[in-house]
């Protein structure tokens, strides 16, 4: 199951993919207009949009989530645009103002991510999940409100799943009903990634990720 480790490591992920994106833009586009980072961060959202994530997470016609997305990516391209287009100018400040700016920036970054997740510890109700994991011999996902918690469980094919719900709302999705305050179980026949959603507001729900553990 999710934990806060595993919400740590997605972070360093999407971190390491920012860096990456933003080498393999100064490689091509050093010296070019601002403007084309803009374009730039719009085009790699533009590309997640395109593809199943936009299914898998509910946000197909959720235009405000998407603008919401899409002007994050300008707050990403409009930097990234202005340091490339001086590209000379940008490297000599960094290194005049900074020993290494590269990591000391990325070394920022991964503590404030640390420090903000703080894998060390879990949520108390990550605890709960776990203890009636135990329990019931089965995994178990605590609904407090709308989500999952953990976000994601793992089954084998034919294996269920316990709900346990402490919202006061009640739910209707594609593998069962979940009364208010009341727990129920939900089965997986087949091998795959499914995406649990509770209602239509992105994020709601979870995931199970369901095959062989051989």
């Amino acid at each position: 199951m999710s934990s806060p480790w595993t919400d740590l490591l997605g972070w360093l992920f999407h971190l390491s993919n920012g860096v990456a994106f933003g080498i393999a833009y100064a490689v091509v586009m050093a010296g070019r207009r601002w403007g084309f980072g803009v374009l730039w961060g719009m085009f790699l959202e533009a590309v997640a949009f395109l593809s199943p994530f936009t299914a898998i997470y509910g946000l197909t016609g959720k235009w405000l989530s998407i603008g919401i997305a899409l002007a994050a990516h300008i707050a990403y391209g409009l930097p990234l645009g202005f340091m490339v287009a001086r590209f000379d100018r940008t490297d000599r400040f960094l290194k005049h103002n900074l020993v290494r700016p590269a990591l000391l920036v990325l070394g920022i970054s991964v503590i404030g991510l640390t420090l903000w997740h703080r894998p060390w510890s879990d949520p108390v109700t990550l605890d709960r999940a776990q203890e009636l994991a135990a329990a019931a011999g089965q995994p178990v996902a605590v609904v407090p409100v709308e989500r999952f918690m953990p976000e994601w469980l793992r089954v084998e094919p034919g294996g269920c799943i316990l709900v346990v719900s402490e919202s006061t709302e009640s739910f209707t999705s594609e593998f069962g009903t979940l009364a208010a305050g009341q727990p129920a179980e939900w089965c997986f026949p087949d091998s795959g990634v499914e995406r649990v959603r509770l209602n239509d507001r992105p994020y709601s729900g979870g995931f199970v990720f369901v095959h062989e553990s051989g």
